[in-house]
């Protein structure tokens, strides 16, 4: 196992990747205990997705990470033939991301009095950032000048630039002066990189404290980041820069949670309000509906009668 980690630190997988899929790896070789990992078979791996992860119920993200890890332990490590798990892939429901309001968020900022805490919150959701660019960023990432964030082997390796908000900057230079870190922006209490689990339960209770009652997380902010720009007419292709996304694609699942030209739709029955000022609420057998069906059921028939003739003619 270890040999495999350093051969992906070798090719720079993420850290995240690193800790996943030795876990994979660990569980599957202590299901086959009695067995050496080298003799493990494509079936046996199979087995072990219908009989363990099946039944456990994990999600898809998760089974399909599982046939990730395996794939690059048994094929790219032992240099065995490609092995034919896809048929064992799942399926990944997409879900709309969760998104909170700007009234929301001023909310769970109130809330936070350390001046550390405060400054990662307001970071992350004014820059867009994921919560493991906001720990890896150091003090020398910050370009007030341009008021931009520099962010550093981000997700897939790659580098971007964002943008920095002049209130985060304010409130970054007083955690500066205060907090005095050395080398990463935001360290822990005996230095070195923040822990990212002390900032997502710092955030929970956060949003537990603001009264929230909706299923957030620190992630959340990014995703509010990116709706609360696309409402207010930024082009998506700039948020997916900002985001730092692949794919357009990625960045189009934000248009189904912006309320820009949702809000611009009216309900039926506002319009029937409008409409009929004086009616107040519709009930069954209200003679102005009943007309109404009455004359759509004239125009229907007249027209349905029509066709018919003339398919006679023909």
């Amino acid at each position: 196992m270890k040999a495999f980690i350093e051969m992906l630190k070798l090719r720079r997988y993420s850290s995240n990747t690193l800790g996943a899929y030795e876990m994979q790896l660990k569980r599957l070789f202590t299901h086959y205990k009695d067995r050496l990992p080298s003799s493990l078979t494509e079936h046996d791996m199979l087995m072990y997705i219908q009989d363990v992860l099946v039944p456990a119920g994990v999600s898809p993200s998760y089974q399909n990470q599982a046939i990730n890890a395996f794939k690059c332990y048994f094929e790219n490590f032992l240099g065995r033939e490609k092995m034919n798990l896809a048929y064992q892939r799942a399926r990944v429901t997409v879900r709309l991301p969760v998104v909170l309001s700007q009234d929301e968020l001023r909310g769970i900022f109130a809330s936070v009095k350390n001046m550390k805490h405060r400054c990662v919150l307001f970071l992350i959701y004014s820059s867009g950032l994921r919560v493991g660019e906001a720990v890896n960023l150091n003090v020398n990432d910050i370009d007030s000048r341009r008021m931009l964030l520099h962010i550093r082997n981000g997700k897939g390796g790659k580098d971007r630039f964002t943008i920095l908000s002049d209130q985060a900057l304010k409130l970054l230079r007083d955690y500066y002066k205060q907090c005095r870190p050395k080398k990463y922006l935001f360290e822990g209490v005996h230095g070195g990189r923040y822990s990212v689990r002390s900032i997502q339960q710092m955030f929970t209770n956060a949003a537990s404290r603001a009264g929230i009652q909706k299923r957030v997380s620190v992630h959340s902010l990014r995703h509010s980041f990116a709706t609360h720009l696309l409402e207010s007419g930024v082009d998506i292709r700039y948020i997916q820069e900002l985001l730092g996304h692949e794919s357009s694609k990625t960045t189009e699942i934000y248009t189904h949670v912006s309320s820009r030209e949702l809000s611009k739709i009216e309900s039926p029955l506002d319009r029937w309000y409008t409409d009929h000022p004086k009616t107040g609420i519709v009930r069954e057998g209200d003679p102005t509906i009943l007309n109404a069906i009455a004359h759509i059921t004239r125009k229907w028939r007249l027209l349905r009668n029509t066709h018919i003739t003339r398919l006679r003619t023909l």
